[in-house]
């Protein structure tokens, strides 16, 4: 038994980090995991991804009016990447996106004015082009 999980835990960590470059939600996980024939069951992605992430292995990230949290791998160095959201107004999708220029000016926020930003919640709000098309 405690060979499985630990078998099932690498599945999930492996997903993850095959996926570092970014965030994944249970059900992604859960999808990514049966498309590559390693059934793990929600119940026990859950409980391996807690265990990740009380190792820092794993962080978790629970953006504002969304029902699940979504997770990333950190690398050995104790990094992952710096990611921003952009989350629909209309159907709540949610984006992740990179920019070096945001990532410039929030090192020079963290710099000049002795304020640490949270990445995690650096949230933009809009509505997403699937949403503007079906309005017009």
């Amino acid at each position: 038994m405690g060979s499985r999980n630990t078998r099932q835990r690498e599945y999930v960590f492996d997903c993850l980090k095959n996926n570092a470059d970014r965030h994944l939600t249970i059900q992604e996980i859960e999808n990514i995991l049966k498309k590559n024939s390693r059934s793990v069951g929600i119940t026990t992605i859950y409980r391996h991804l807690n265990k990740l992430v009380e190792l820092n292995k794993v962080k978790k990230f629970k953006l504002e009016n969304q029902n699940s949290a979504c997770y990333q791998y950190v690398s050995e160095y104790g990094s992952q990447k710096q990611y921003f959201h952009l989350i629909c107004s209309k159907c709540a999708g949610t984006m992740h996106f990179q920019n070096e220029k945001l990532n410039s000016i929030f090192r020079e926020i963290n710099e000049n004015y002795d304020f640490n930003i949270d990445y995690p919640k650096s949230i933009f709000y809009g509505v997403c082009k699937q949403c503007v098309n079906k309005n017009f």
